[in-house]
């Protein structure tokens, strides 16, 4: 039996949702399903954090080869393959495998963790592992497959409110929120990165600037820039430029709501500020991505 080109298996996938209204780059997650023959499958690398999670009724058996490294696979319902960022790895199944593939970009989940969950974390309990054994995931990916099958009003939606739940999950479970290391190097902990948050999105219709941050928090100007860039990679006025264009997001979904007054409501300085800011952040216009989220 022949070799599944990469590039052909990934092209193959039964379902996706990057086929729903609105699917493309501003998804937390990707998800495709594939039914895949026995048979072996060409090494793949992909640059997110990947699942591959069997949802057949019965185990699903065969060998991983990642970055060289040769295992065996013998996954009961319940149990999925976990793959690193960039990670070379191919599989060869005994028996015909249907499977979702979960994919997370970097960028985008520490984007939700810190500034959603409002999560500080440090780790994952994920790193090094090869199998992960976790029925309720598989659940949740079930009824995201389930959802990407079946058409209908709220499609794109209900998806999205299950990749939510399923991110959630796994960062509950698996990711390592320890605060020392970010207070030990002059960073924020949890608690108080949560209450700046707090302080801006309150008052994100309003000017914000470092000093009046960096009073709140209890800091000096340069220990507030310090801490913010330790525990996030950018400065205080970047952050807060973040949560003006997330909050934008939000509200250009309701389409009762013209460009003029989201723009103040979200403290740009008036719409084409706006637009200027967020053509340069999403890398399409607001009119843009209200006609993409309301398709």
């Amino acid at each position: 039996m022949g070799v599944h080109s990469s590039r052909l298996w990934l092209d193959t996938a039964r379902l996706s949702s990057t086929r729903l209204p609105g699917g493309g780059t501003e998804q937390l997650l990707r998800a495709d399903y594939f039914e895949m023959e026995a048979g072996p499958m060409a090494p793949v690398s992909l640059p997110d954090h990947c699942l591959l999670i069997p949802l057949q009724p019965d185990a699903a058996a065969g060998l991983q080869r990642r970055d060289g490294r040769q295992t065996p696979l013998d996954l009961p319902p319940g149990s999925m393959v976990v793959m690193p960022v960039g990670a070379v790895c191919s599989w060869e199944w005994r028996a015909p495998v249907n499977f979702l593939l979960i994919r997370a970009h970097p960028e985008r989940i520490q984007h939700f963790i810190q500034g959603d969950l409002r999560v500080l974390t440090v780790g994952s309990r994920l790193d090094g592992s090869n199998v992960l054994q976790d029925p309720d995931l598989r659940d949740w990916a079930l009824q995201m497959k389930i959802a990407l099958e079946e058409p209908g009003p709220g499609q794109a939606v209900l998806f999205d409110a299950l990749a939510r739940v399923f991110v959630v999950t796994l960062v509950r479970r698996y990711a390592i929120t320890d605060d020392a290391p970010f207070a030990e190097t002059g960073g924020l902990t949890t608690e108080r990165y949560a209450r700046l948050l707090d302080y801006i999105d309150r008052r994100i219709d309003q000017p914000l600037r470092t000093p009046e941050l960096a009073h709140h928090l209890g800091m000096s100007d340069s220990a507030l820039v310090r801490a913010i860039k330790q525990t996030t990679g950018i400065t205080p006025q970047a952050l807060v430029m973040r949560r003006r264009l997330d909050a934008a997001k939000t509200r250009l979904r309701d389409p009762a709501l013209s460009l003029g007054a989201i723009a103040m409501a979200t403290g740009f300085a008036d719409q084409a500020h706006l637009s200027r800011s967020f053509k340069s952040a999403v890398g399409m216009t607001p009119s843009g991505y209200r006609r993409q989220k309301l398709n």
